[in-house]
């Protein structure tokens, strides 16, 4: 599975596709919410995007022409740590790369969720991320 980053569609992991696709491996490319084809009406920067992989995951394990025990992630930025984060909450998935990911969600929020959002720094990034648990 290719995991795009932020701003980015499941096209934009179009070359990432292409060599592990000449390599021999099968690619899922999936858009999380709020961007290329999926609904939702933001990102919510590695709250509920693991939940996106781990459903990608659910439809891999119902099809009888995927071998569970190699089921991999390859995320990049945003995408890359939603792999981690999905990675983290079981064994389904055996493998996994990150390029360019940022080591925890809450440097993100922290750095980036007035930009985005609009909304002050302070109390919002320590609210969701106590939240978050």
């Amino acid at each position: 599975m290719v995991l795009h980053g932020y701003g980015q569609a499941r096209w934009d992991m179009l070359p990432h596709a292409a060599y592990l696709h000449r390599a021999g491996y099968n690619v899922l490319l999936l858009d999380f919410r709020d961007s290329g084809d999926s609904g939702g009406r933001a990102v919510t920067f590695g709250m509920k995007e693991p939940l996106d992989v781990l459903g990608a995951v659910d439809y891999l394990d119902s099809r009888p022409d995927v071998d569970p025990q190699r089921i991999a992630v390859l995320g990049v930025s945003l995408g890359g740590l939603n792999g981690i984060l999905a990675m983290a909450e079981g064994p389904r998935i055996k493998a996994g790369g990150a390029e360019s990911a940022l080591p925890h969600v809450g440097g993100m929020i922290a750095r980036n969720f007035h930009t985005y959002s609009g909304f002050p720094a302070v109390p919002f990034p320590p609210a969701l991320l106590a939240a978050r648990g």
